[in-house]
């Protein structure tokens, strides 16, 4: 390959295991790098048996990225650089979404690798936007005084508006409690105790409603979760926990899956809310081959998730983290 490289790619590209952070600003060239360093890695693996990774045996480099629209773009850029290295094009690589990521952790947890494999089904965005809006509806026909106490202007207008703020709230509030593994149950719980609020028997929504916002959020969310569960459902929230729960629960499944990926090269990392980056930290395991590529100053999708940049901050202060920025 004859191409010139600033002196930071050539930094990033020294690369061989552990733990690397690159701090990427926009237009920096980081698509190109970590393609590039896949392609690397793969072929030092077809060059040396026994390096880390092995190709011929199957085993391959894991690029996880947040967008739909990136796995096309990684495999064309990795396909290229194997092609100008004289390499099998469609060998040693593997691109996926976090999400895909975690689907193929549960496929795999229930029936391995056979041609039979189990397919959990996930609802898209507007499936989930759908049963989060009727479950809202629902709970707010069953708390019509709870729910009217925010409005100080009873008119049909102002009920449509606080309705539709009620579901995005709602919304935000289940993507926040997923990411910290909270039932809604238990939120209304800790509501209970922490108001000093003794119930018998299940949990009323209105004995807690000293906190009547939180009530009303955990409310519908347990609503949501009831819908979804019926339907014999995960959203991608739920993609996600299960994923990293199973990892955590079955050692032997994580350690066949770091035989099938000894190397995790992650694209868009500051878009990584906390249990995404835990999925990849149990994936990868202690010591792991983990490399994370991101802007350490914004996330894309801070406005609609719970990313932000402070998170892959928080990881290029590890100790045990090589931190190599590209600024240019």
């Amino acid at each position: 390959m004859h191409m010139q490289l600033r002196p930071a790619q050539e930094a990033i590209l020294q690369y061989q295991n552990g733990c690397m952070a690159v701090s990427a600003v926009p237009g920096s060239g980081k698509t190109f790098t970590l393609a590039l360093l896949a392609a690397q890695l793969i072929g030092a693996g077809y060059a040396d048996e026994n390096l880390l990774l092995n190709p011929n045996s199957g085993q391959q480099v894991l690029i996880v990225t947040y967008l739909n629209a990136s796995v096309d773009t990684f495999k064309a850029r990795v396909r290229k650089q194997l092609e100008e290295m004289g390499l099998p094009p469609d060998q040693g690589y593997d691109v996926r979404t976090l999400h895909s990521l975690a689907l193929e952790i549960v496929r795999l947890s229930e029936s391995g690798l056979g041609p039979d494999r189990y397919d959990p089904v996930v609802l898209d965005q507007t499936q989930s936007s759908h049963f989060l809006a009727r479950a809202a509806d629902v709970w707010i026909e069953a708390n019509p005084e709870l729910w009217h106490a925010f409005l100080k202007d009873d008119s049909p207008r102002a009920r449509d508006q606080w309705r539709n703020i009620t579901v995005k709230t709602a919304h935000s509030f289940i993507l926040a409690a997923k990411n910290e593994r909270y039932q809604s149950y238990e939120i209304l719980s800790r509501i209970a105790e922490r108001e000093r609020e003794f119930i018998k028997g299940d949990l009323s929504e209105l004995a807690v409603s000293r906190s009547p916002l939180l009530t009303m959020m955990a409310g519908i969310y347990g609503r949501y979760q009831s819908i979804v569960t019926h339907q014999g459902a995960l959203d991608f929230a739920d993609l996600i926990w299960l994923a990293t729960d199973l990892l955590e629960a079955r050692p032997e499944l994580a350690l066949e899956l770091r035989s099938r990926w000894p190397f995790v090269l992650e694209d868009e990392a500051q878009d990584s809310v906390p249990l995404q980056e835990l999925l990849l930290t149990n994936l990868t395991g202690s010591g792991g081959n983990w490399v994370r590529v991101g802007d350490p100053n914004q996330a894309i999708t801070s406005s609609f998730t719970a990313a932000h940049p402070r998170f892959f901050n928080a990881f290029l202060d590890r100790d045990e983290v090589v931190s190599r920025p590209l600024p240019n």
